[in-house]
């Protein structure tokens, strides 16, 4: 009987007898689903929402995020141009979404909270404040996406991970971008109108928006500091409920925000995400330890927005020091009208942490100074010219180390710089993001594009007027399945 060719295996014989896998033709990938906002239900049915801050608490927690079905409102219903037909514009931010060309015609940001609350709802008593935290959410909700759509239309116009040079345009300062015909094919089909999406590409490659582009990226990059959101898309309140539901403990939203910060969780290493979060976090310990007494976690679970604003650093923009997405607009305004001061540290954390590195560095400098001096007894013994030596060695020390390191001499107190370069992770920008923090407004300075880069595609451009958002600190990563800082979108 003759043996079949077919085989069952998925390897070969080879020459040298050896067997070898076979190679299998790779299934085309299956193109991600676009995000629905899902279906309308019927007010039995709908998830009960709790607004805390800027975020939300669903119940049950299985419901779906609520910020999540806001980014699919958006983008589904997204505008036509607004404004007259000879003087058309895109649709920017979410004050366009409420332009009607006439007062019978309604507008489609009324659609999309009508829609919203088809699918959520929320105590009566609370009805107020859940639809000013609704429009805060919204606000942020359309610039996002817009930066999301750009993104992936950047995306898909790649090869190998690089967009070619023949779709890119290279600007005055060397710097290169997508041209905007390119853009302009990269349109995805389920996403406005043609007209719509030209007029967006004109906005992305117009002189103005890519030297605010190039101002945002270069504002993120100027520290370093980069601050970690550790809990994925998961935010802070949603944490909570995460956490309370896993291991039958509260643990307060000052838990849950310690939760969504830390590195190496379950381990020894266990710290927070950046130096100067740590020290924000420190100072307000401190403050509410001064307000509350040493056992405030457990006896004042919940942060204390005022000590937060007074003690953890004022941010610019309306921002808070730490948890910033955890107040609303309206209590921040609060925070900032009152005079009283919260209960404060005389010492802040990075001035204590900067004394104790000066403090080591002085010791170290007094132990070297000690071994100087005993290989300079040594050398006097043995008859060698130790003053020869050292400034042999001297003559070998870059400038900048010679001029700001030890100065020998006899009855001298040794100098160094300890405060140049001290501190460097104290400040600086974040990238999505959530949470850093974000203190990097109105900085000119650090430019670290290397020539030929490729900018476009950056994350975190600014749509609209030109006017900083409040919303961006470490806690907003993740906003609502996995939303980033928007402090620079465009």
């Amino acid at each position: 009987m003759a043996r079949s060719n077919k085989s069952s295996s998925s390897a070969s014989v080879g020459n040298n007898g050896s067997t070898q896998p076979t190679a299998q033709a790779k299934k085309p990938r299956t193109p991600r689903t676009r995000t629905s906002a899902g279906l309308r239900l019927e007010e039995i049915d709908r998830p009960l929402i709790v607004p805390v801050g800027m975020a939300w608490e669903r119940h049950p927690y299985s419901a779906r995020d609520p910020s999540t079905v806001l980014g699919a409102l958006v983008r589904q219903m997204y505008p036509p141009p607004i404004g007259p037909k000879n003087d058309q514009k895109p649709v920017l931010c979410w004050e366009d979404y409420k332009w009607s060309p006439g007062p019978e015609v309604r507008t489609a940001a009324s659609k999309i909270v009508e829609e919203f609350w088809w699918r959520f709802k929320c105590d009566p008593s609370e009805q107020e404040k859940a639809d000013g935290v609704l429009e805060e959410n919204l606000t942020r909700k359309v610039k996002q996406m817009l930066h999301e759509e750009k993104a992936a239309a950047i995306k898909r116009l790649k090869k190998k991970g690089q967009l070619p040079t023949e779709l890119t345009e290279e600007d005055e300062d060397g710097n290169r971008w997508p041209t905007k015909e390119a853009l302009i094919s990269a349109k995805r089909v389920d996403f406005g109108t043609d007209v719509g999406w030209r007029l967006l590409c004109e906005h992305w490659s117009s002189t103005e928006f890519r030297g605010l582009s190039l101002t945002n990226k270069r504002n993120r990059l100027a520290n370093g500091d980069t601050v970690f959101h550790c809990s994925g898309a998961r935010n802070v309140v949603a944490t909570r409920q995460f956490l309370k539901l896993k291991t039958g403990k509260d643990p307060g939203i000052s838990g849950a925000w310690l939760h969504t910060h830390k590195l190496h969780r379950g381990t020894d290493e266990e710290k927070i995400c950046s130096q100067r979060t740590a020290d924000h976090w420190e100072d307000f310990d401190k403050a509410m330890k001064n307000a509350h007494g040493e056992n405030w976690e457990e006896e004042h679970p919940d942060l204390d927005g005022q000590i937060i604003y007074e003690a953890a650093g004022r941010m610019p923009h309306g921002r808070l020091g730490i948890a910033n997405e955890l107040f609303s607009k309206a209590e921040k305004a609060k925070f900032k009208s009152k005079r009283a001061m919260a209960s404060q540290p005389v010492q802040s954390a990075k001035e204590e942490r900067l004394e104790r590195e000066n403090k080591h560095l002085k010791q170290e400098i007094k132990r070297l100074r000690g071994i100087e001096l005993v290989v300079q007894s040594l050398a006097e013994k043995g008859g060698v010219d130790f003053d020869g030596i050292m400034q042999s060695a001297a003559d070998d020390l870059s400038p900048s180390y010679s001029e700001g390191g030890f100065q020998r001499g006899r009855g001298d107190v040794p100098q160094h710089q300890t405060e140049k370069g001290m501190g460097s992770r104290t400040g600086g920008s974040t990238s999505h993001g959530n949470d850093d923090e974000d203190d990097y407004y109105g900085n000119g300075g650090y430019d670290n594009y290397g020539e030929g880069d490729l900018y476009g595609d950056e994350h975190y451009d600014h749509y609209g007027d030109g006017e900083y958002d409040d919303y961006g600190d470490e806690d907003d990563y993740g906003y609502g399945g996995g939303d980033g800082d928007d402090d620079d979108w465009l």
